[in-house]
C-alpha cells in the first residue's frame, strides 16, 4: 500500500511538477522491495527518479496526474548506501584477486567453487583447470586424511577454523608445501554453505627448514667426528679453558703420557683447594714449577712454544721423554682466553740418539782404523790396475781373435737390437749376398739383399723379429737370395739375449745354408713315396691273398656234409676274413705302420653279423671305441680276439633266438696302455666251466692271443658274460705264439675229446 501525506513543507498533491521532486513516499517494506528491484530493472538510478518517470508517463497518458496518496520523502540517503555497497563489492573482489596468498572458496565436496590469482600460481595450474578439480586431487596422498579429518569437524560445527601444513601437487607432478587456513562459511539456519580457504606458500620455508636441519646434523655429526679424533689421535692434546691453565681437558693420548686417569686434573697449577697433580716435569735433571711450563709460558707471554723437551715421572714410577709444543687462544678482542698444547713421546728417539751418539764414536774410531786401511788397499788397488790393463789388452786381442772366428765361419752370423736394426754381419754372409758393411749395417735387417726374393719372405722376417724380441726363440727354413740371382735354402733362427735383469736387449740371427741337404731330402722323400707305394701294395696282395685262402676254404667245405667239419670250416673263414680286413685297413690308411682300430672294429663286427644271419633289431650292438690307433703287432691278435668273442656270443649266448645286446669298449688307461671290455646279457658261461684250462679252441686262442699281446685277462659272469683284457700297446720284440697241438674242434692232440656239446666255447 501507498499512503500519499501531505509532508511539512505545506506542498499538496501531486499537480505541482517542481514539487513532485520533494515527495516523500513512506511503503511498507514489501512495496519498498519491488520499487527498487523494478527501477533496477528498469534501469533507473532510484526509486524516486522511478517514480517521477511514472508521474510525467501517468500525465501524458490521461492529460492530468494520476491520483496518488503519498507522504514525500527523500531517497538521497538510499541512493548513497547503494553506491557504497558497490564500491564494498569493489574492493572485496580488488581484496580477493590481489591478495599476496592464496584464497579460495570450497564446496562442502571439496569442489573450488572460486579461486584467486595467488592460488593458480602455488598449485602452477590456470583458474579453469583448478575450478575443474576438488582440493583431495591436488593434496599430496599422505597429507590427505589429515586434511579430510580437520574439514569433517570444522563441517560438524566442532570447531571454527582449522590450519595445517601440507603439500599440493603441481602440474608437473612436482610438490609444493602450503600452510592452510580454513574456516567455514553457514547460511542463516546454520548450514554449510562453503568453506573458505586460505593458503600461504611455505616451500621455501619447508627447503630452508630442511636444510637448517641437514646443517644441524652435519654440525653435530662433526662435533662428534672431532670428540672422536680428539680421544684417537696418538697425540696427547691438552686444551685449558682459562689463561691460568687452572683447569685442562684431556685426550686418552695424554692420560697414557703423563700416567694418570679421566677425573685426574691434568693442570701443573690447580686452583687453589685442588690436589696437585700426581705427575712431576724435569728438565735437564732439575723439576719445574708451574710457571716454567710451556702451556704456562705460552699463556703469560702470549707466544707459541715449540720443540720443548721435558721428563715426565708418572705416578708408577716410569719416566717418559716428552716433546711439547702449546700455542695461546685468543678471543675476539685479541686477549688470551685459553691454551692447547700437544705433548710426543720422544722417549724412543732419545734413546736412540744416546745409542747414535754411542755409534757416532765408535764409527770415528772405526773410521781412523779403515784409514789405515784404505791405504793399504790403495796400494793394492794400484796393483789391480795394472793387472787391468794387462787384461784389457788381452781382451783386445780376444776380440780380433773373435772377429776373425765370427767373420772366417761357414754360418751367416750376425747382430740387431730388438727394432730389427742389424748391428753387426760376418763376412760369409757378406760374401754370399755380394753386400758390403756400408749396404746393410744400421738399416732394418729385412730391406738388406738376402730378402728382396720376396715381399712375403720380409713379412715373415718381421714377425720373426718381434717374437724374439719377447724372449721366444725362432727358427724356420727359408730361401734367400745371393749375389748373381743365386738362391739358396738357409736354416734360419733368431735367438734373444737377455741382461741380467732378464730384459731382451740384443737377437742373434743365424743361418745354415742346407740347400744340398735340402734336395737330398726331396730325393729321399721320393724314394719314401716309392716304398710306401709298393708297401701298400704289399698289403694289398694279402688281404687279396688272404681271401684267396677263405675262398678256397669256402669251397672245400661245399664237399663236406658233416656239420662239425663244415663248422670248422666257417670259423677258419672268419679268422682269415679279420686278418685280411686289417691288411686292407693298413693299405687304405694313411698311415701303413697302424690301424684305426673304431672303423676296423665296426667293419668286423658287421661282417660277422651277416655271416651268422643276425637278424635286425633281434641283437644290438653297443661301441664305446675310442680313437686308438694301433700297430700290425697289436691289430691282427686283437682283432682275432674280438672275432672269437663275438663269433661264439653270436652262436651261443642267445639261444633259441633269444634278444639281446653285445657291448665291445676300448680305451686309454695309462701310458700306452689299453683295455678292451666285452660283454653280452645272454645265458652266460656254464659254472662247471674253467676257461683257463678249457679245451676249447676259441677259449685258447684268446687267452693266447692276450699273452702275444703281454696282456692280463680277466672274466666275469655276473648278469651274462664279460671280458676284460687290459694290455699294452708296444708289444715287446713282436713275438708271435702258435696254436701248437690243436685241432679245429678244441681238442689236444693225441687226447681224449670232448662230447660235442662241450666241442666249443660261448660268451
Amino acid at each position: 500500500m501507498v499512503n500519499r501525506k501531505r509532508g511539512p513543507s505545506g506542498a499538496g498533491g501531486c499537480h505541482d511538477k517542481e514539487a513532485q521532486r520533494r515527495v516523500s513516499f513512506t511503503l511498507t517494506p514489501t512495496a519498498l522491495a519491488g520499487l527498487e528491484a523494478l527501477a533496477l530493472k528498469q534501469g533507473y538510478v532510484s526509486g524516486s527518479e522511478f517514480l517521477e518517470s511514472l508521474g510525467q508517463e501517468a500525465h501524458q497518458n490521461t492529460g492530468r496526474q494520476a491520483p496518488a496518496f503519498a507522504s514525500w520523502m527523500d531517497l538521497t540517503v538510499r541512493t548513497c548506501a547503494e553506491a557504497m555497497v558497490r564500491e564494498s563489492e569493489q574492493r572485496f573482489r580488488d581484496t580477493f584477486e590481489q591478495a599476496a596468498i592464496g584464497i579460495a572458496h570450497v564446496g562442502p565436496d571439496g569442489s573450488w567453487l572460486r579461486v584467486n590469482r595467488r592460488l593458480c600460481e602455488i598449485v602452477d595450474r590456470s583458474p579453469e583447470e583448478l575450478l575443474a578439480l576438488t582440493f583431495q586431487a591436488i593434496t599430496h596422498p599422505d597429507d590427505l586424511d589429515g586434511d579430510l579429518e580437520q574439514a569433517g569437524r570444522l563441517a560438524a560445527g566442532e570447531i571454527d577454523s582449522y590450519s595445517l601444513e601440507k603439500r599440493y601437487l603441481r602440474k608437473d607432478g612436482t610438490q609444493v608445501w602450503i600452510r592452510l587456513t580454513a574456516s567455514a562459511a553457514r547460511d542463516g539456519e546454520g548450514r554449510l554453505s562453503y568453506f573458505i580457504a586460505t593458503v600461504e606458500d611455505i616451500d621455501r620455508r619447508k627447503q630452508t627448514e630442511a636444510q637448517l636441519e641437514r646443517i644441524s646434523k652435519d654440525l653435530v655429526r662433526r662435533l662428534e667426528e672431532s670428540e672422536a679424533l680428539f680421544n684417537v689421535i696418538p697425540i696427547g692434546v691438552c686444551v685449558a679453558e682459562d689463561p691460568f691453565c687452572h683447569r685442562m681437558r684431556t685426550n686418552l693420548a695424554t692420560e697414557r703420557l703423563l700416567g694418570i686417569t679421566s677425573q685426574t686434573n691434568a693442570s701443573y697449577t690447580p686452583p687453589e683447594g685442588s690436589p696437585p697433580p700426581p705427575f712431576q716435569l724435569f728438565r735437564e735433571g732439575r723439576k719445574l714449577e708451574g710457571h716454567e711450563l710451556p702451556m704456562q709460558v705460552a699463556a703469560t707471554q702470549n707466544r707459541r712454544i715449540e720443540d720443548w723437551e721435558c721428563e715426565v715421572l708418572r705416578p708408577d714410577g716410569s719416566r717418559v721423554h716428552l716433546s711439547c709444543n702449546a700455542a695461546p687462544l685468543l678471543d675476539t678482542s685479541g686477549r688470551v682466553c685459553g691454551v692447547v698444547g700437544a705433548f710426543v713421546e720422544i722417549t724412543e728417539r732419545k734413546r736412540t740418539a744416546e745409542q747414535l751418539q754411542a755409534w757416532n764414536d765408535t764409527l770415528e774410531t772405526e773410521v781412523r782404523e779403515r784409514t789405515v786401511q784404505l791405504k793399504h788397499l790403495n796400494q793394492r788397488l794400484q796393483d789391480k790396475i795394472a793387472d787391468l790393463q794387462h787384461t784389457q789388452r788381452q781382451l783386445r786381442e780376444s776380440e780380433r781373435r773373435f772377429a776373425a772366428i765370427f767373420n772366417q765361419t761357414y754360418q751367416f752370423v750376425g747382430l740387431l737390437d730388438t727394432e730389427g736394426t742389424l748391428l753387426e754381419a760376418n763376412q760369409t754372409a757378406l760374401d754370399f749376398g755380394g753386400l758390403t758393411r756400408e749396404e746393410v749395417l744400421g738399416r732394418p735387417f729385412w730391406e738388406a739383399g738376402w730378402w728382396a726374393l720376396s715381399e712375403q719372405t720380409r713379412c715373415r722376417l718381421r714377425e720373426a723379429i718381434t717374437k724374439a724380441a719377447t724372449g721366444e726363440f725362432v727358427r724356420y727354413e727359408v730361401d734367400v737370395l745371393g749375389k748373381a740371382g743365386t738362391i739358396a735354402t738357409i736354416d734360419f733362427s733368431l735367438k734373444p739375449l737377455a741382461d741380467e735383469v732378464g730384459q731382451i736387449v740384443l737377437l742373434i740371427p743365424e743361418g745354415r745354408d742346407i740347400t744340398e741337404r735340402k734336395q737330398v731330402e726331396r730325393q729321399m722323400l721320393l724314394s719314401l713315396q716309392e716304398k710306401e707305394l709298393l708297401l701298400r701294395e704289399i698289403h694289398h696282395r694279402v688281404k687279396n691273398n688272404l681271401q684267396v685262402i677263405a675262398s678256397l676254404l669256402r669251397l672245400q667245405s661245399y664237399k663236406f656234409t658233416d656239420g662239425q667239419l663244415v663248422s670248422a670250416f666257417a670259423e677258419c673263414q672268419q679268422r682269415i676274413q679279420a686278418m685280411a680286413l686289417i691288411h686292407q685297413h693298413l693299405y687304405q690308411s694313411v698311415s701303413l705302420a697302424r690301424v684305426e682300430f673304431r672303423s676296423y672294429l665296426s667293419e668286423l663286427v658287421g661282417s660277422l653279423f651277416r655271416a651268422y644271419s643276425v637278424c635286425p633289431g633281434h641283437i644290438h650292438l653297443l661301441q664305446d671305441v675310442a680313437q686308438v690307433p694301433v700297430s700290425l703287432d697289436v691289430a691282427v691278435p686283437l682283432g682275432l680276439i674280438l672275432n672269437e668273442l663275438v663269433s661264439n656270443a653270436l652262436k651261443y649266448a642267445f639261444p633259441e633266438e633269444q634278444q639281446g645286446q653285445l657291448q665291445v669298449q676300448l680305451h686309454i688307461v695309462g701310458d700306452n696302455i689299453c683295455r678292451l671290455i666285452f660283454s653280452d646279457n645272454g645265458v652266460g658261461l656254464p659254472e662247471s666251466l674253467d676257461w683257463r684250462s678249457t679245451p676249447s679252441l676259441g677259449l685258447q686262442l684268446v687267452r693266447l692271443l692276450v699273452e702275444q699281446l703281454e696282456g692280463e685277462l680277466a672274466v666275469y659272469r655276473e648278469g651274462g658274460t664279460r671280458f676284460e683284457i687290459t694290455f699294452s700297446l708296444l708289444v715287446k720284440g713282436g713275438e708271435q705264439h702258435e696254436c701248437q697241438n690243436l685241432d679245429c674242434r678244441g681238442r689236444a692232440a693225441g687226447g681224449g675229446g670232448h662230447p660235442p656239446e662241450h666241442r666249443s666255447f660261448w660268451l
